[in-house]
C-alpha cells in the first residue's frame, strides 16, 4: 500500500510523480520475473466544478475520501497512488485481465458508494507489454470510460483538473 499522509484534511495518498514499484511489496517481482500485474487510473468526474462551487476544502474532501476508499479496497501488495489533481492510479500485481476487470468493477462500486464519481480505465501488464505502455493503455481506456459517462447524473465529461486546462 502506499504511504498516506495526514493532512488538516484527512489523510491523503503520497503524490509521486509517477507511479512506481521500487521498494514496493511486489516490485521486485514484477522487475525481477515479469509477474503480471495490472494497472488501473482513475480520474475523478466534476471535481473542478466541486472546487469552483463549493470551495477548495470540499474538493480536497472529495480527494481525500478517495484515497481512504482505495486504500481500504486493496490488498497490501498493491500500490495506490494519487499521481496529479484529481488523477490516481493503482498497480494490482499478480492480476491478470480477467481479475483486473473485477477489480474495476469493484472499485467503481465502492467510489459510487461513498459519492466519489470517477471514471477507470485498465491494462494489464504482459508480454509485449511493459508498465508504462500499460500506464498509457490503462488511461486511454480511462479516458473511454469518461466519454461514456458524460450526461450521467454526477459525472461531469471534461478533463479539465489541475494540469488538463
Amino acid at each position: 500500500m502506499s504511504e498516506v499522509a495526514d493532512t488538516p484534511n484527512g489523510p491523503r495518498p503520497a503524490q509521486p510523480a509517477r507511479l512506481g514499484v521500487v521498494g514496493r511489496p511486489g516490485g521486485a517481482a514484477l522487475r525481477r520475473y515479469g509477474t503480471v500485474a495490472s494497472v488501473l487510473m482513475l480520474d475523478l468526474d466534476g471535481l473542478k466544478a466541486v472546487n469552483d462551487h463549493r470551495g477548495h476544502a470540499a474538493g480536497d474532501a472529495v480527494l481525500a475520501r478517495t484515497g481512504r476508499v482505495l486504500q481500504g479496497a486493496v490488498r497490501t501488495t498493491d500500490v495506490v497512488a494519487r499521481l496529479v489533481g484529481d488523477e490516481f492510479a493503482v498497480l494490482s500485481v499478480e492480476t491478470d485481465q480477467g481479475a483486473a476487470a473485477e477489480e474495476r468493477a469493484r472499485l467503481q462500486a465502492l467510489l459510487d458508494a461513498a459519492g466519489v464519481p470517477a471514471s477507470i480505465g485498465v491494462a494489464t501488464r504482459g508480454a509485449g507489454l511493459g508498465l508504462p505502455e500499460a500506464c498509457a493503455a490503462a488511461d486511454a481506456d480511462m479516458y473511454q470510460a469518461k466519454q461514456g459517462r458524460v450526461g450521467a447524473p454526477g459525472h461531469g465529461g471534461d478533463r479539465s483538473g489541475p494540469g488538463r486546462e
